[in-house]
């Protein structure tokens, strides 16, 4: 089974799969997204089927925490978005 694991230095300090740059939002955007399964999901990034499912279960019992993550992410790119756009002028 894979260890789903943070530091601040990977990815941004987001979960992910040890000894992997793998996220674990990652993973599910392939799978909620991507349309892909699990088998599919594994070989698309070179990954065990149970690194994929312990990706599934540790979003699962985290959800408060990817969400925020996800909200996170979104700001960002609606920042960069009003950047790219001149500002707020």
């Amino acid at each position: 089974m894979a260890i789903i694991t943070r530091d601040d230095g990977v990815l941004g300090g987001e979960p992910r799969i040890r000894g992997t740059r793998v996220g674990v939002r990652h993973v599910l955007n392939l799978i909620r997204d991507g349309g892909f399964d699990i088998a599919t999901t594994a070989e698309q990034l070179d990954i065990d089927n149970a690194d994929v499912q312990s990706c599934i279960e540790y979003y699962d019992a985290n959800r408060e925490e990817m969400a925020a993550l996800e909200a996170d992410e979104s700001d960002l790119v609606a920042a960069a978005a009003a950047e790219g756009r001149g500002g707020d002028r």
